[in-house]
């Protein structure tokens, strides 16, 4: 009974918001190229999904697709560009 009274009078939750794992990607553009470097500091698989708000940008990004880099690993991905669109993508 205790139990139910104590859990009752929690009905919100704090609102910081904490995350098991922030990791770091870079990417970068030169010569019509996109360069996107992704590492796996982890001891356990990776699942990683690229995404951009530019609504142009829709087919290259559908090409990457959903991402899973193995244990303790990097990732280097190259992806020639027809147009300049440096700034548009959200790993």
């Amino acid at each position: 009974m205790l139990l139910a009274i104590g859990c009752s009078k929690n009905d919100k939750l704090p609102p910081e918001k904490y995350y098991q794992f922030n990791f770091l990607a870079k990417y970068s553009y030169n010569n019509d190229t996109l360069k996107v470097e992704i590492g796996n500091p982890l001891n356990c698989p990776l699942r990683i999904s690229i995404s951009s708000p530019d609504k142009s940008l829709f087919d290259i990004v559908a090409k990457f697709g959903t991402l899973t880099l193995k244990e303790k690993s990097d990732t280097i991905i190259n992806y020639y560009l027809k147009s300049q669109k440096k700034n548009y993508f959200k790993i």
